[in-house]
């Protein structure tokens, strides 16, 4: 157990540090809501009046306005670095489908499923208390009502890269993650109510490492000491009655897990399903588990067996066809054009078209290739006209060609990615997608930005080129470096684009023309100072001759004309 704990890894989600969840609140107190628009069994229960009125019309508005790139077609128009730098957002693009519906409707309706009935200990054993009196007058009742025999469920299974983690936790940020009960209707609760809990297995598949992981969530968001408590000889079994007790000692809501192929692959995969089968029967929480096609094939009995999916099953999250949906993601996509000339409606579905067959109907792929074509549309600016007819592009303009040259440019680093899309072998792409994600951001970075930069670089030494040699220059005839600097921005400015030798000789002469300037306010100043009896305070009492008297000092010696 020593060793599990020194080596697991960041196995809760880093919530704040997550670019969907990060800006969700972490934790409020709780306000109710009323109770007249829920159903009779759900208006006298705290844990389901604190969260958000399940109006489906109104989140999904939320989640659209929320979820919102920012865009505006006078982007265009900015310099090249700061439309580079906006591609980023290609990359924050995420679309409103169907599934995010049916997962919204699933994960509130498990809420509601999760906490009907939920009371606290002070609350059961009044009800116990009042329903015996009443059974000891004569009149019978039952010991509390039918209740479900297992938790809900929701088992989302798809390729890498089709978004089902990023749908989940696009509908978790709809919910607060942790609300905080001081009382309710005049009696004390001070309950922490975790709404959600969001964990990875960790790819060692290691169930020890997931269920610290989970006791970890709690000490990080609750401030709570769960891994302190364990002691080194605790066993699985331990592990898991002590899991299973803090996720209903804390009323969670509902526990994401992520990437459960991991531990169903390892050689205890057993734990997992021991683990499983006591959440199930101990209903501590609804659960969702997300995962690849593996997991679905390592678990089907299982869930079959245990009837985990009593909330039902969503449809599985596919690779997009050529047709509606892929219309309406791929309009949000291209959308973000930040190239200096627009495309018509025609010419949009043109690249609608190609993206697919780009893409393969990937979403992560689709993204990656909108990114890598405006880097190169951007980059290829300065090109001549001879050189883009050449290429068969058209300079300040997306076009089918440059989305295909940039895409065998950025994707051909990752080996046998092309021939895959090629192939629509969308489970070697799915295979390849995170190493093309981090091959293509590399890519884009040592190629564009660092040419950026150096390009920034010449340009910014061809400006300055000028400047420094007449400075260089008046520094060498012994005018100081603040007067030299000056009198070459003042010449340049007079004379703009004309020869070296010139802007020399006009700045020498700006130097001896201030020169002139300041001796005869020196001159000046002493006939003033003698008629006031030699106090040049009574001249100038605004520092005007302390001014003077020390520029006079810097240029006491007159240089030599070249």
């Amino acid at each position: 157990m020593a060793k599990a704990k020194e080596e697991r890894i960041q196995i809760p989600l880093n919530v704040p540090g997550d670019p969907i969840l990060g800006y969700c609140m972490l934790a409020v107190k709780a306000k109710y809501h009323d109770p007249a628009i829920e159903l009779p069994e759900y208006r006298d229960n705290p844990t389901i009046l604190a969260l958000p009125a399940f109006d489906r019309k109104k989140i999904l508005d939320s989640m659209r306005l929320g979820f919102a790139t920012g865009y505006s077609e006078s982007m265009r128009r900015n310099r090249k670095e700061l439309r580079m730098a906006a591609i980023a957002r290609v990359s924050r693009v995420w679309v409103l489908l169907p599934v995010h519906i049916q997962i919204l409707d699933w994960i509130h309706m498990g809420l509601r499923g999760r906490y009907v009935g939920l009371q606290s200990v002070d609350d059961i054993k009044r009800e116990m208390q009042r329903i015996y009196n009443s059974i000891q007058r004569g009149s019978y009742k039952v010991f509390g009502g039918p209740q479900e025999s297992h938790s809900e469920c929701l088992p989302l299974f798809s390729l890498p890269g089709l978004g089902k983690t990023t749908a989940v936790k696009m509908v978790l940020r709809t919910l607060p993650m942790v609300i905080y009960h001081d009382e309710y209707k005049g009696r004390w609760l001070g309950i922490k109510q975790a709404v959600w809990v969001f964990v990875t297995c960790p790819h060692n598949g290691s169930v020890s490492q997931l269920l610290l992981g989970i006791l970890e969530w709690f000490d990080l968001y609750l401030d709570t000491k769960y891994i302190e408590e364990l002691g080194d000889r605790a066993t699985s079994g331990d592990l898991i009655r002590k899991v299973v007790r803090v996720l209903g000692l804390h009323y969670t809501g509902v526990l994401i897990i992520d990437e459960i192929q991991n531990a169903l692959k390892a050689a205890d995969r057993t734990e997992l399903i021991e683990f499983l089968t006591v959440m199930f029967n101990a209903k501590c929480c609804a659960f969702i588990c997300l995962g690849t096609p593996i997991a679905e094939k390592l678990l089907p009995n299982y869930w079959l067996q245990r009837r985990v999916s009593s909330g039902g099953v969503l449809p599985k999250i596919v690779p997009f066809e050529l047709g509606e949906l892929w219309s309406v993601f791929a309009h949000s996509i291209i959308a973000l054009d930040f190239q200096r000339n627009a495309f018509d409606e025609r010419e949009a579905n043109e690249l609608i078209i190609k993206l697919y067959e780009l893409s393969a109907g990937m979403p992560a792929i689709a993204k990656l290739i909108w990114r890598l074509t405006h880097y190169l549309g951007i980059y290829l600016e300065e090109i001549s006209k001879e050189e883009a007819n050449k290429m068969g592009i058209v300079i300040g303009k997306v076009t089918p060609d440059l989305m295909e040259l940039a895409a065998t440019n950025g994707l051909g680093l990752i080996e046998g990615m092309l021939d895959a899309i090629r192939r629509r072998d969308r489970e070697k792409i799915a295979a390849l997608t995170p190493l093309a994600e981090e091959r293509v951001d590399e890519y884009l970075a040592d190629s564009f930005v660092d040419e950026a930069a150096r390009a920034a670089l010449d340009e910014s030494a061809a400006a300055t080129e000028k400047p420094l040699a007449i400075v260089m220059m008046l520094l060498d005839l012994g005018v100081p470096q603040i007067d030299a600097e000056e009198c070459a921005r003042e010449a340049i400015a007079q004379l703009g684009d004309v020869s070296l030798k010139v802007l020399i000789r006009r700045a020498i002469a700006l130097y001896e023309k201030s020169l002139a300037s300041v001796e005869d306010e020196g001159s000046q100043s002493t006939d003033a100072g003698s008629e006031t009896n030699g106090n040049p305070g009574d001249v100038d009492t605004t520092g005007r001759s302390a001014k003077r008297t020390s520029r006079q000092s810097k240029t006491s010696a007159k240089p030599p004309l070249p």
